[in-house]
């Protein structure tokens, strides 16, 4: 449990098998977590297979995050992915 903003710690979610149930607030949490992971692997395949390119129709090479304080977890999964 989240005390400070209380609400429940979803990151298990992420672990999740498609076939399982994790709720909050009543509702099932894995099937839009699945969703999600979806789109990322989806987005990363165009990525490695050059068919989502750039504004100059060049294939991606190149990533650059930017970022100010905050988590680089997010980034560093996108990374991770891209490369796999």
């Amino acid at each position: 449990i989240n005390c400070t903003e209380n609400r429940s710690v979803l990151h298990i979610a992420l672990r999740a098998a498609r076939d399982k149930a994790i709720k909050s607030d009543g509702k099932n949490v894995v099937p839009d977590v699945w969703h999600v992971l979806d789109k990322i692997k989806e987005f990363s395949e165009r990525i490695r297979s050059g068919s989502w390119v750039g504004a100059t129709g060049k294939a991606l090479t190149d990533v650059v995050a930017v970022g100010i304080g905050g988590s680089f977890l997010g980034p560093l999964f996108v990374h991770t992915a891209l490369q796999t």
